[in-house]
């Protein structure tokens, strides 16, 4: 892990998005690495806080705690308006 930006540079990338998604699932479980052991790797988190991936994971640390058929409601609560129903993508037509 970098000491400072991103693992591949000063903006983050595919890689960095990629990386750090499976630790917000372990921390949403309780299981986060400690600072004083892995310092490069939780500040690069922290850094990682900063993009759009820190407001995801923050809307991700709430539905995880929220019933499956209350999520909708939350969602609207937290000022997201989530679509009516969820509709397949058009199959590719035949030959293209």
């Amino acid at each position: 892990m970098p000491e400072s930006g991103f693992l591949f540079g000063d903006q983050p990338m595919a890689a960095d998005f990629a990386a750090a998604t499976p630790f917000v699932n372990a921390e949403i479980v309780g299981v986060t690495p400690d600072p004083t052991n892995w310092p490069r790797l939780t500040g690069w988190l922290a850094r990682m806080e900063t993009t759009a991936l820190g407001p995801l994971n923050d809307l991700a640390r709430i539905l995880v705690k929220t019933r499956i058929h209350e999520q909708r409601g939350r969602l609207a609560e937290l000022g997201y308006t989530p679509p009516a129903a969820i509709t397949p993508p058009t199959p590719p037509l035949a030959g293209r």
